[in-house]
């Protein structure tokens, strides 16, 4: 039904089946213009399905764009520990001591949506 048919949304064709008194028919017309009348009690089932699998789908991509930033994020944590480790090994002591008196400055993220 899903290709085979097109769904009519004009107000006046609406109308016109409120006043045949078919307020809770869908009229739904196929790509030969024959014209089915269809229960809209019947299409809920199929649309919720629908809006849940598209729902379903936008999470997986989500899911996978956020595990590929956190897999991105870990490789460049390494890298800066290694880095990191690097530097404190050819640090002078007393680099290193006003490294510890210091505290840690932690930036804090803006969210961009």
């Amino acid at each position: 039904m899903t290709n085979e048919f097109d769904f009519v949304s004009s107000a006046d064709r609406v109308k016109q089946s409120e006043k045949r008194g078919v307020g809770n028919m869908l009229l739904v017309y196929s790509k030969n213009y024959e014209m089915y009348v269809v229960m809209v009690s019947s299409l809920l089932p199929l649309l919720q399905d629908l809006v849940k699998s598209h729902l379903m789908f936008a999470v997986r991509e989500e899911v996978e764009v956020l595990k590929e930033q956190i897999k991105d994020l870990l490789e460049k944590n390494t890298q800066l520990e290694y880095e990191n480790s690097i530097l404190k090994s050819a640090a002078t002591p007393e680099t290193l001591a006003k490294l510890q008196q210091s505290k840690p400055v932690v930036p804090t993220s803006s969210s961009t949506s």
